[in-house]
């Protein structure tokens, strides 16, 4: 893997936070739904228009939350991945600034103040921590 693939596949690690927060906010709207489904009064008037019968919402939204489950859950299982190669890191200082990069998102600078080294010291760490980390 290219260094400029390594990056790539590092910084999906926020993409992967964001998406599983997502993911867990929709269902809870879904299951919401569903319980207003399942509080309204069913009458057997005829209603106009294109008509579902209740049953079917709370299957089709059931559904939904199934397919963002299986999504939530490769969104962790990558997640824990990509944790899991930073931490197989023999450098210390390596794993510090990936993990303050790709998983914190942190900036060079705050990253200076963080672990009190110079921008260039970090830019060699953060290209050596690239270069050596097995992905």
């Amino acid at each position: 893997m290219t260094e400029a693939e390594k990056k790539a596949y590092l910084s999906r690690y926020i993409n992967a936070c964001e998406r599983i927060d997502y993911i867990r906010k929709r269902i809870n709207e879904m299951r919401i739904d569903v319980e207003n489904i399942n509080g309204r009064t069913i009458t057997d008037m005829p209603k106009g228009g294109e008509h579902k019968d209740i049953g079917d919402l709370i299957a089709e939204i059931v559904e939904n939350e199934n397919k963002l489950t299986v999504q939530e859950v490769d969104a962790i299982k990558l997640k824990y991945a990509i944790e899991e190669k930073i931490n197989e890191l023999d450098s210390q200082v390596e794993r510090q600034v990936l993990i303050f990069k790709y998983i914190k998102g942190m900036t060079i600078r705050q990253m200076t103040y963080e672990i009190a080294r110079s921008k260039t010291n970090i830019y060699k760490h953060l290209e050596r921590a690239i270069k050596n980390i097995n992905l």
